[in-house]
């Protein structure tokens, strides 16, 4: 599977965690499923930040490279609030649901504009080698050069 298909993939699974964590009241499966779903957001984040936007960089406009960082900070800060609120605080719902749209716009841009452009332009074994990096990383967080952080700098 190429990068861009694991990539979209990730999209579909934090979709599905973020309407779990939505839907469900029971304290202990709704902090399981907040849990999964703040471990792949911070990973799906890193991988794109460490991997997909270096490997990517000569096809990215340095504007919308810099609107793509600013997204992140913005999704890692809203983030890093939904930690701080109680699972039950009515807060907790608004800010899961600010994730939810900005998460939304983020996955809906890259799956119908970036990766069909990457695709159009991006050799097939550029594809494949990125995919196997994204994969390993994916597979194993650590291997990550640098660790992202949940703060908004």
């Amino acid at each position: 599977m190429n990068a861009l298909k694991q990539l979209s993939r990730q999209h579909a699974e934090i979709d599905r965690l973020l309407e779990e964590v939505a839907a469900a009241r029971d304290p202990v499966v709704r902090s399981a499923r907040f849990g999964a779903l703040c471990d792949l957001l911070t990973n799906h984040l890193a991988v794109e930040q460490e991997l997909l936007y270096p490997a990517i960089a000569q096809q990215l406009h340095h504007g919308i490279h810099a609107e793509i960082l600013a997204e992140h900070s913005e999704i890692k800060r809203v983030l890093a609030d939904l930690i701080w609120y109680e699972l039950d605080d009515p807060q907790f719902d608004r800010r899961l649901a600010s994730l939810g749209q900005l998460l939304d716009g983020h996955a809906q841009w890259q799956d119908e504009e970036l990766f069909v452009t990457l695709v159009e332009t991006m050799p097939a074994d550029a594809l494949a080698t990125l995919g196997a990096r994204l994969r390993t990383c994916v597979d194993q967080p650590g291997l990550l050069g640098e660790t992202i952080t949940l703060s908004a700098a």
